[in-house]
This record gives structure tokens, sequence and C-alpha cells, in this order.
């Protein structure tokens, strides 16, 4: 890749894209505002309890000192306040698994909120005046710091992941962004059986924009001009996968011909539309490399047909210099759920 497409993909908006380009707000849901006041509460509450509590067990109550209630002297007053910071920065890991792998976020965020609320209760009721035996008083601290740290270390571990993922599963269920934006969206599919299934999907169908949706079938993307038809009239283009059918297919003329193919000849038909504003090609960063001269398996050859276009990619621009913006986008992660996925289950429990 030189720098003069380095520096075309790292360009400013112009204006007519600033004019033309619809501006997508998006609003933060009162669910997840409701997380972050109790999470900043939380916060809030840790501190003003621990912040006395050097001197609660320190001094007594008639020492010349700042009156205290335990009487512990300095070093065991420290040593105790130093193993409770200590637990309750190790208490997020179990809760972690638990939040990942058993329960889910909110569950596990509930009963971390639960601890705290009955370790501030214990404590605050072995701290009134009418408490007067010491002993109590020390039962009352160590199963209140018990209580604390582990309903802590819970919302500690849950309460920013719990926010990332309500905000996320709220966004799914509005469909695609395209659809929110109001775009009439046009999907090229290899079988004409998935055009119901995927106008049907919950997630479209939630927004009320599947009229919004239309399909045209392309049976063999590696017939040139097999995209002019689903490039007609059309804006922008973003090409997202290549759509390989089976993990068992030749290496070389079922996925690394295939995977060529359905890249460059929607660019091809993109290019002859002059209604066609922007053309998006998408890949990984891991396929930034040099590619491999053979291959005997599927990722390999995959891996070298996602390089191969994007040099095609680059040689169509510098040949035909299309009027549309051709754009490359390697992502190195994909976070969120799969839109596929009807129901949550495992890592992906909100």
């Amino acid at each position: 890749m030189d720098s003069q497409a380095t520096e075309r993909d790292r360009r400013d908006a112009t204006e007519d894209e600033v004019k033309t380009l619809p501006h997508v707000v998006d609003s933060i849901p009162i669910v997840v505002w409701i997380a972050l006041v109790a999470g900043a509460l939380e916060i809030f509450t840790y501190y003003a309890v621990t912040a006395p509590w050097q001197n609660y067990m320190q001094n007594d109550r008639d020492g010349i000192e700042v009156p205290g209630v335990l009487g512990l002297v300095q070093a065991t007053a420290t040593n105790i306040s130093n193993a409770f910071s200590f637990f309750s920065f190790i208490a997020p890991l179990p809760f972690a698994v638990l939040s990942d792998a058993r329960i889910g976020k909110y569950k596990t965020l509930c009963i971390s909120f639960i601890l705290n609320t009955c370790g501030f209760i214990v404590l605050f009721v072995t701290l009134l005046p009418v408490v007067t035996q010491v002993s109590i008083k020390t039962f009352g601290l160590a199963f209140a710091m018990v209580l604390l740290g582990l309903g802590t270390g819970g919302i500690k571990a849950t309460v920013s992941p719990f926010i990332a993922a309500m905000k996320e599963s709220l966004r799914n269920l509005q469909s695609s962004m395209e659809l929110q934006a109001g775009y009439t969206v046009r999907a090229a599919i290899r079988l004409a059986e998935k055009a119901k299934s995927l106008a049907s999907h919950p997630k479209i169908t939630a927004f009320g924009k599947a009229n919004n949706l239309s399909f045209v079938e392309v049976p063999d993307i590696t017939c040139d001009g097999t995209y002019d038809e689903a490039t007609k009239n059309i804006t922008y283009v973003i090409h997202l996968a290549s759509p390989l059918s089976s993990p068992f297919l030749d290496p070389q003329t079922g996925i690394y011909q295939p995977t060529i193919k359905s890249a460059s000849t929607l660019l091809v038909s993109a290019s002859k539309e002059s209604s066609v504003k922007k053309i998006e090609i998408t890949a990984e960063t891991r396929l930034i490399a040099q590619p491999v001269e053979t291959f005997d398996s599927m990722l390999p050859a995959y891996r070298a047909g996602k390089i191969t276009s994007l040099n095609i990619t680059e040689k169509c621009i510098k040949e035909r210099e299309p009027s549309s913006t051709v754009i490359n986008i390697f992502s190195g992660f994909v976070f969120g759920r799969d839109d596929r996925a009807l129901e949550a289950g495992g890592n992906s429990r909100p």
C-alpha cells in the first residue's frame, strides 16, 4: 500500500459528504444512566466508609488523641486496613468468572450491590452508641469488611462491562445502523431462500423498517458483471466478507479465487455506476502481510486472497480513477453481539 493510498484513506470528510451524509445521533438509555449513577455512588460510599477506619480501629474512646473505638493501636489498625484493601482488589477475579461463565452480568451486579448494602447496614448498626460492647463492634467491623470487600469486588468486575453490554444490546435491537439511519438497504445474497429468513429476523422487524430492505440474488460471485444489477442506483457500497460456503472447499478454486473475485467484480460493477459515492471493502489487520505463493488449507488461501484483493483494489484505483471514494478497512477486533443470535448465551450474556 503506497503513501498516496494511506493519505487518501485518512483524509477529512469533504463538504459534500458533510452536507449529504446523515448525521446519526446516538442516545444513552436510562438503564445505562442508572448503572452509571449506581457505580458512582458505590465509589463515594466506599471511600466515605473506609476513610475513618484507621482512627476507628487505632484509638480508644477515652484516649488523648482523636477518639476512636476499638483501641487496636496503629500497627494493628494499619495491617487490617491493608488486608481489606488487598481483599477488595482480588475479589473481582471470582466475580468476573461468575459473571461471564455462570449467571451473567446483571445478576452478578445485583448480588454485589446487595452484599455492599448489607455490609453498610452491619457497620452502621454496630457503630451506634447503644452498642457498647467492644467485642460486638469488632465482630461487626470484621463482618462488614468481608461483605464490603465482596460487594466492591463484584461491582468493579461487572459495572463497566454491564454498561457496555447493555448499550450494545439495545443498539442491536434496532437492527443495522443503515436501517436505523433511514437508508434503503439492498443486500446481495447467494441463495434466494436466505432472503426470507433475513427479512423476518427479529432484529430487522423490531425496528419497523423491513420494507427498506431488499435482496438481489448473486449465485456466482466469480463471474464478471455479476454485481451490475445489484449496484444500480446505489449510493454506498459495503463489501463485508467473502461468502465462503464450506471449510472443506479446495483452497485454490473454492477459496482463493472467489475471495479475489468477490471484491474485484463488486469494485468494477460499482465503478460503472455514477450514483455510487463511496465503496468500502473490509478485511482484518492480520492480513497486512506478504502473500504466500502456495497454500494447502483454508486459512492461508483466504489470507492470500484478501491480500491479493487489496492489491487489485489499489491497482484499480490508479488505473480507473473512479469518481467514487474507495476505502479499505482493516478491523482488528469486532465488538458486540452476533446479530444472527436470537438468544444470549455463553460469554455474550448481558
